[in-house]
């Protein structure tokens, strides 16, 4: 037996018990945490300062759709006011 399968065949058990509709819950639902957590990470630790500054969103594909849906001005005024240009040189 190995280590994963020892530490995760209790897990694997009662996720097998749980009813199909239940499953899918817990299937999406581990989805959509783990890619926001990966976009997150992506903004934050991968960032590449030869490229223009990106605003910060949680969501991917979605991003700040719905803000910038809501108040257009708004939203440009507060991205240019959180997000600065690097100095040139």
């Amino acid at each position: 037996m190995g280590v994963l399968q020892g530490a995760f065949a209790p897990l694997a058990d009662k996720f097998s018990a749980l009813g199909l509709g239940t499953q899918i819950a817990v299937g999406l639902s581990s989805v959509l945490i783990l890619s926001v957590v990966l976009n997150v990470a992506q903004q934050i630790l991968f960032r590449n300062h030869s490229e223009p500054p990106m605003v910060f969103h949680w969501f991917p594909f979605i991003g700040n759709t719905i803000t910038y849906g809501i108040d257009p001005p708004k939203f440009y005024k507060e991205c240019r006011e959180r997000v600065r240009w690097p100095a040139r040189r």
